[in-house]
C-alpha cells in the first residue's frame, strides 16, 4: 500500500518502553481505524492494529510480568502486514516528524 494511499487523520503521542503514540488511520476505501499503536525499537519502526487485553477471572492476564493481548483483527498474510505497516510508519513520519525516531 503507498503511503500516498493511507491517511493518517489523528496521532496523540505516548512513549512508554516501545511505545510512541496511538495513531487514526483512514484507508481509501473509506474505513477508519483508531488508535493502532505505533512502536520504535532498535532503530525500528511498525504499526499494529489494536488489541483486547485477555482476561482471566475478571483480572488482565500476565505472563512472565508482561500483560497479555489479543487480536482483533489482522492481515491474511506477513507480507500485507508488513506493506501496511511500512506505509504507516511513512505516512507518520511524513505528517508528524520525529515523533518515531
Amino acid at each position: 500500500m503507498p503511503v500516498a494511499e493511507l491517511r493518517l487523520r489523528d496521532f496523540r503521542a505516548v512513549t512508554k518502553n516501545t511505545l510512541r503514540g496511538f495513531a487514526t488511520f483512514e484507508f481509501p476505501n473509506g474505513m477508519v481505524i483508531c488508535d493502532m499503536p505505533a512502536h520504535t525499537k532498535n532503530g525500528k519502526s511498525w504499526v499494529a492494529f489494536p488489541a483486547a487485553p485477555q482476561l482471566e477471572n475478571g483480572s488482565i492476564r500476565v505472563v512472565d510480568g508482561k500483560p497479555q493481548y489479543k487480536q482483533l483483527i489482522g492481515w491474511r498474510d506477513r507480507s500485507l502486514s508488513d506493506r501496511f505497516s511500512e506505509a504507516a510508519v511513512g505516512a507518520i513520519r511524513r505528517d508528524k516528524p520525529g515523533v518515531l525516531d
